[in-house]
C-alpha cells in the first residue's frame, strides 16, 4: 500500500494520548483492518472540528491518509458515542476494562469484525445498565472476551482428570476448585465434610501445596460459570435477566446474596485474564475502588 493512499474505515477509539502541542495520537480498532495508530492534527485546539470525535469510546466513520509509522485522520463523522459511561465510577471502570481486554488480543492489519462488534455491543449494554446490575454484565463480558482470545477457562471438565463435573446442589458442603494456572476447574473429591476430605494429589505432589492455590466454588458459582460458557456470545435480554438472579436458571436457592457471587466470580475471571493474557490490566484498580465504594454503602 502506498504511504500516501487515502482510505475510509469505521473505527472505535480505544486509547487517546496527547501528541505535541495540539495533536492527539489514537489507537483505533476497525473491523476492516484491526488496530491502527492515527494522528488527529490540531484536535486539542479550542473548537477543533475533530476535538470531540477523537476522545475515548467514540465510534467514527473515518477518512485517513496512510503513513509509514502513523496514519493521519482527515475527516471523522461520529456514528456512536457512550456518554453514559461517565455516569458512575463503575461504568467508567467497566468500559475501560472491556477496552483493555480488547487491546490485549486485537491484531494490526488483520480484520477484527467479531471483536469490534463484541466491544461495541458491550459498551451499548453497559451504558444502559444500572450501577447495581453491572456485576453480571462484567462477568458475561469477561468470559466472552476470553473466549474470543481463545483462553476461556475450562468449566465443564476437570483440568486434570478430564472428567465432567456437575454442580451438586444436594450437598451444602460440595465444592470444586478453580485453578488460574491450570486453566479452569479442578475436582476436589470432597465428601460432605470439608474438614475430613481433600484433593487426591498426583505422585510426588503434596495435596496441601496445590490446594492452597485453588479458589473453592460452590454449586451455584460453578453453575453460573457453566451457563456463561454455553452462552459466551452476546446474550439476549431474557438471559441477561436470568444472570442477574442466578437461582432462576438452575432452580436452586443461593446460600448468599447474588452480588457476592457476581463480585467473586468477576474478580476471579479478572485475575485469570491478567494471567493468561500475560499483561496487567490497569482498570483493575478502578474496579477495586468501585468494589470498595459499594462495600462501604
Amino acid at each position: 500500500m502506498s504511504h500516501s493512499q487515502t482510505y475510509k474505515l469505521t473505527g472505535i477509539n480505544l486509547h487517546v494520548s496527547p501528541l505535541g502541542e495540539a495533536d492527539r495520537l489514537l489507537t483505533i480498532l476497525s473491523p476492516e483492518r484491526g488496530l491502527i495508530k492515527a494522528i488527529a492534527v490540531g484536535s486539542r485546539k479550542p473548537k477543533a472540528k475533530l476535538g470531540g470525535r477523537t476522545t475515548l469510546f467514540v465510534v467514527n466513520e473515518l477518512l485517513l491518509v496512510s503513513g509509514r509509522n502513523f496514519h493521519r485522520i482527515i475527516q471523522a463523522e461520529t456514528l456512536d458515542s457512550y456518554p453514559g459511561l461517565t455516569q458512575s465510577l463503575g461504568h467508567l471502570a467497566a468500559g475501560q476494562y472491556f477496552i483493555e481486554l480488547t487491546l490485549a488480543q486485537a491484531l494490526r492489519d488483520h480484520p477484527q469484525v467479531e471483536l469490534f462488534e463484541a466491544l461495541r455491543s458491550y459498551l451499548t449494554q453497559l451504558e444502559q445498565t444500572l450501577p447495581a446490575a453491572l456485576w453480571p454484565l462484567l462477568l458475561q463480558g469477561s468470559f466472552h472476551f476470553l473466549a474470543l482470545a481463545g483462553v476461556a477457562p475450562q468449566v465443564h471438565h476437570c483440568c486434570r482428570t478430564r472428567q465432567v463435573i456437575h454442580p451438586n446442589f444436594n450437598d451444602r458442603y460440595w465444592r470444586v476448585g478453580f485453578s488460574i494456572a491450570a486453566g479452569g476447574i479442578i475436582s476436589l473429591n470432597l465428601d460432605s465434610n470439608p474438614q475430613t476430605s481433600g484433593y487426591a494429589a498426583h505422585p510426588g505432589e503434596e495435596p496441601g501445596d496445590f490446594q492452597r492455590t485453588l479458589t473453592p466454588l460452590t454449586a451455584s458459582e460453578l453453575a453460573t460459570l457453566q451457563h456463561l460458557a454455553l452462552n459466551a456470545g452476546i446474550l439476549p435480554e431474557i438471559e441477561r435477566q436470568r444472570l442477574r438472579e442466578p437461582d432462576l436458571p438452575y432452580g436452586h436457592t443461593l446460600d448468599h446474596p447474588s452480588n457476592l457471587i457476581w463480585g467473586k466470580l468477576e474478580q476471579l475471571l479478572r485475575n485469570y485474564a491478567q494471567h493468561h493474557l500475560d499483561r496487567p490490566l490497569r482498570s483493575a484498580a478502578l474496579l477495586e475502588s468501585w468494589r470498595a465504594d459499594l462495600t462501604l454503602r
